[in-house]
């Protein structure tokens, strides 16, 4: 029976350890974060060369084997992802993304990282003001785990946005 109960608690342990990560986010230390690993010869100058024409970055902190960065008006790519606005979170849907970015590189792969995640309103409504800012985290994490409501579309979408901003590839043919 304590054999029964041993195991029992373990699978609930293992189980809610895995649950902390959802579509490329976690949450560290009571903190959202969204973390994603990709294999790629491309290199930091090359990296730091694609930010820097994207225009949304700033404060640029270059180290041996690292980027650091702001990162500002990242707009959520809901469109790209297959929904309205109307479909999308309003959160989601109506704001800008802020955060700060990391770039860590490894032999043939790099991972990017994005903490003090927060939400800038892109235009006034009856709800808030222009350049409201406001946390990721209070949409998203609830006693230190995941809102139901976050783990639907809403990391979905943002997944997808910021694969498609932080998944570089080299370019094959330089001819224009």
């Amino acid at each position: 029976m304590k054999s029964l109960i041993g195991i029992i608690i373990a699978i609930f342990i293992a189980g809610s350890l895995k649950a902390q990560g959802i579509n490329g986010f976690e949450i560290n230390s009571g903190k959202l974060e969204w973390v994603n690993v990709y294999e790629s010869t491309i290199t930091l100058n090359e990296v730091l060369d694609i930010l820097k024409e994207n225009g949304k970055i700033s404060n640029i902190e270059e180290g041996e084997d690292r980027i650091i960065a702001s990162i500002s008006k990242v707009e959520a790519d809901y469109k790209g992802f297959g929904k309205s606005e109307m479909s999308t979170p309003i959160y989601i849907a109506r704001n800008w993304i802020e955060a700060k970015l990391i770039i860590e590189f490894k032999e043939d792969k790099y991972r990017a990282t994005l903490k003090d995640i927060f939400l800038s309103q892109i235009y006034s409504d009856p709800l808030s003001q222009m350049g409201e800012m406001s946390t990721l985290d209070s949409y998203a994490i609830s006693s230190k785990s995941f809102k139901s409501s976050f783990t639907k579309s809403s990391s979905e979408i943002l997944d997808f946005t910021f694969t498609k901003e932080f998944y570089f590839q080299k370019d094959i043919n330089k001819d224009w």
